[in-house]
């Protein structure tokens, strides 16, 4: 459901139009869920979350591809999918070791940090202008 919706504003205002809010559902998502007292604050969780991600992880891609020479397309795709899953595995073996030692609640709040963290260098470098999360035009071949 976010996904067009996301593709169709990134292709008119460009990427941090995108990222940004997909970035502040995840984080807002990670957050009720941190204080989940009900069933509907769950789902409430999870739709935010659901949202985040379907903005967020094909703004990054398409950003990421808009960024690179067409002839290195296909190895900067492999590489964002590689990195994508070494790290879901290694964030499933590091959080676990977190929720075991200190429970899920600080699991969440630690992976909630992570995307605040990600959200102020993402803000902080557009701000510094050093990158660009504009449009992009590209000629089509």
């Amino acid at each position: 459901m976010s996904r067009p919706i996301g593709g169709r504003v990134l292709d008119a205002k460009g990427a941090a139009w995108v990222i940004l809010p997909g970035s502040v559902f995840l984080l807002s998502g990670l957050l009720v869920l941190v204080n989940t007292t009900s069933f509907p604050m769950l789902l409430g969780a999870a739709v935010l979350y659901g949202l985040g991600g379907g903005f967020l992880l094909p703004a990054l891609l398409t950003w990421m591809l808009n960024t690179v020479r067409k002839e290195r397309q296909s190895a900067a795709s492999a590489t964002f999918y590689n990195m994508l899953d070494i790290g879901t595995s290694a964030g499933a073996v590091l959080l676990g070791s977190i929720a075991e030692k200190t429970g899920f609640i600080y699991m969440y709040k630690y992976s909630a940090a992570a995307m605040l963290l990600f959200l102020i260098v993402f803000v902080g470098q557009s701000l510094m202008g050093k990158i660009c999360v504009g449009k992009v035009q590209r000629e089509i071949d």
